[in-house]
C-alpha cells in the first residue's frame, strides 16, 4: 500500500472539510451582521486578525 498517497488523500479531504466549514462560518457572520448583531462579528474579526 502506498502510504504517501494515502496520507496525501487524507490531507486533501481535510482541506476540503476545513474550506467548507470556513464558508459556513463566513455565511453565519454575514447573517449575524444582517440581523443587526455587529458587536459579535466585530469582536471576532478583531481577535482573528
Amino acid at each position: 500500500m502506498d502510504r504517501d498517497g494515502d496520507s496525501h488523500a487524507n490531507t486533501r479531504k481535510a482541506k476540503e472539510i476545513i474550506e467548507k466549514y470556513a464558508e459556513k462560518m463566513k455565511e453565519a457572520k454575514v447573517k449575524d451582521r444582517m440581523k443587526g448583531r455587529p458587536g459579535l462579528t466585530r469582536r471576532n474579526t478583531l481577535h482573528s486578525q
